[in-house]
């Protein structure tokens, strides 16, 4: 009984410990929605770390296949380039025909690039695409000489042309190892 002579129990106002009884009875008989309620929110914190897991993990998979790309371009851009030199030497020593294989080759070589540049230049595509347009005319010249019999005439301007293509091939196969555009696209993440 309180100071007025009021039952604080019967009043609304429960002893620490009768609201402890309470709720120990109240738990007694409702453990299996309160373990439901937990179970449930546990998944719900699982599937958000599970969809994160699976970004960052897609995330890593498309950057290794970037990376994997990029490689192999640079692969054929280098491969490229060492046909070209060959190409520019044959021309140089009058061997048309080696001439000619060793531009079809670094021309399939530029081909393969085509759908990996990226490679963090925005004209890198177009780079590639004046290169092969330089190399059809270097190989229609080889080809009209051959046919005459007599090689190409301009053979100064062919290897000229080669030489020009080379530099500005290397230039962009310098740029993209020192910035390192190699593996993330070319972007700066």
């Amino acid at each position: 009984m309180g100071a007025t002579g009021v039952d604080l129990r019967k009043a609304g106002h429960i002893t620490a410990m009768g609201t402890l009884a309470n709720l120990a009875a109240w738990f007694s008989a409702h453990w299996g929605d309160v373990a439901s309620l937990f179970g449930l929110a546990m998944s719900a914190v699982a599937a958000r770390q599970a969809v994160r897991a699976r970004r960052a993990a897609t995330a890593a998979a498309e950057a290794a296949v970037r990376r994997l790309a990029d490689l192999d371009a640079m692969q054929a851009l280098t491969g490229a380039l060492e046909a070209l030199d060959w190409a520019r030497r044959l021309l140089r020593q009058a061997d048309w025909q080696a001439a000619y294989e060793r531009c079809d080759e670094a021309r399939q070589k530029l081909v393969a690039i085509g759908p990996y540049v990226t490679l963090g230049r925005a004209d890198a595509k177009d780079m590639v695409a004046v290169a092969l347009n330089s190399l059809r005319t270097v190989q229609k010249a080889i080809d009209k000489g051959a046919a005459a019999g007599s090689g190409p005439s301009n053979v100064p301007q062919l290897v000229s042309a080669l030489a020009e293509m080379i530099d500005r091939l290397r230039t962009l196969q310098s740029e993209l190892r020192v910035g390192e555009g190699v593996g993330d696209g070319g972007s700066q993440s």
